[in-house]
């Protein structure tokens, strides 16, 4: 190692950072000013050390977009000119921790593609704030709208477990958009939790709609009539027996023509008036009864293109890129799971080979999503990966940047 303090510190510093142990960059920040009271690398560090893990403004915030991906465009999958221009994409959010900076970063990863930066963006108000809102229709162009109920709230069962009943709005208003928006032929929903990495998938799943009349993926590893799976009690014998060995398909993204979202709404309102109360997963149900009968069924999308649950299969990330692939394939829209998307930056990992046998890792990631101050704890965090053998890294959109992207090359300081 050289001999030059200088050359240590910033060595170190850079070492610390690739590993995302951010609390010994700042200690060693604050020593390093005592020492070079005049160097601009320590007040840069010092600085980004003051800001908040997520900030509205890419610019004051720890985290950072990702730098966008554009591959060539694929000539068997681009959208008709009448599609493009009667398209809206539409999604749902509140401002309660951490949905509202995920929907910030979903649609900043919408804005970053090549050919959907202009398109329409539709936003049902789940709880709001009057700030919150005025910052997404300035900064995005978002039209805002309160679905209100489009399902009777009394028959919500379970309301404790959801907390705030307004969040609950953006679950039952997803079959009911093209209501909330009408004029568009085409409508593209994506949960909060959701960021789009690659346009290309975009351009597949619309051009799939276009023939289909809805597209949309798999729901990891799981089939109609698994037991592992929920039981839905608004799916009579006949439609159970219809779905039997289906996969089962998330509502989480999908991409619907308005002559299929239109049958969407009465299925999902006569397997509710079967129950007589609301029971979750109806509009799930209703959504892959929908596909199954009346679309030719095949589920066209990969599991790559939607990776809901990251415990299913070991994907990887490319860390010369900072982009994301599952075995080989590149993920083109991630989506995190309830718990997962709980979980600090700095400990939701990457380039792990968790499957799911392993149990014990799964449960040691709910307990820390469930804990209120351990997991802040960079030191435990740390542990934590250690004793799993996973590696601190990011799902997000924004992430944590490293030190030659954020910082420069190390000989510029010197």
């Amino acid at each position: 190692m050289s001999n030059d303090p200088r050359q240590q510190i910033l060595s170190l510093s850079y070492d610390y950072q690739r590993k995302w142990l951010f609390r010994r960059d700042h200690e060693l920040m604050l020593k390093a000013k005592k020492e070079f009271s005049d160097w601009d690398y320590v007040d840069q560090r010092l600085e980004w050390h003051a800001r908040p893990e997520f900030h509205r403004d890419p610019e004051k915030s720890k985290v950072q977009p990702r730098k966008p991906l554009h591959l060539p465009r694929d000539p068997n999958y681009i959208p008709k000119q009448e599609t493009m221009e009667s398209l809206c994409f539409v999604t749902g959010a509140s401002s309660n921790a951490p949905y509202f900076d995920l929907v910030v970063q979903l649609l900043e990863s919408l804005k970053t593609t090549r050919w959907y930066a202009d398109a329409p963006i539709k936003l049902l108000d789940c709880g709001l704030t009057a700030d919150d809102k005025e910052y997404l229709i300035k900064r995005f162009g978002c039209e805002i709208k309160d679905p209100d109920w489009d399902i009777n709230p009394f028959l919500i069962i379970n309301k404790k477990k959801w907390g705030d009943i307004n969040a609950f709005k953006g679950l039952v208003s997803r079959p009911y958009i093209h209501k909330h928006f009408p004029g568009y032929d085409y409508y593209f929903w994506l949960d909060a939790d959701t960021w789009i990495q690659d346009d290309l998938t975009l351009d597949k799943m619309i051009c799939i709609a276009e023939k289909n009349g809805l597209s949309i993926t798999k729901d990891h590893d799981c089939f109609w009539g698994d037991e592992t799976f929920f039981a839905n009690p608004c799916i009579t014998k006949h439609e159970a027996n219809f779905l039997k060995h289906k996969d089962i398909l998330t509502n989480s993204i999908y991409c619907i023509r308005i002559d299929i979202a239109e049958k969407y709404p009465p299925l999902c309102e006569e397997m509710l008036a079967r129950r007589g109360r609301y029971q979750f997963g109806f509009d799930l149900a209703s959504l892959n009864y929908l596909f199954y009968k009346e679309t030719s069924g095949i589920v066209l999308q990969e599991l790559h293109w939607h990776y809901l649950n990251i415990f299913s299969k070991g994907a990887k990330v490319d860390d010369a890129q900072n982009l994301y692939d599952l075995e080989g394939n590149l993920l083109g829209i991630i989506c995190l799971a309830a718990t997962l998307k709980l979980l600090p930056r700095r400990l939701l990992f990457a380039n792990s080979d968790i499957g799911t046998d392993n149990i014990m890792a799964i449960q040691k990631a709910k307990q820390i999503a469930a804990s209120k101050d351990a997991i802040f704890k960079e030191t435990e965090a740390h542990i934590i990966c250690k004793t799993h053998g996973w590696k601190q890294g990011s799902y997000f959109y924004r992430t944590y940047l490293d030190p030659e992207l954020l910082c420069g090359k190390m000989e510029a300081w010197l």
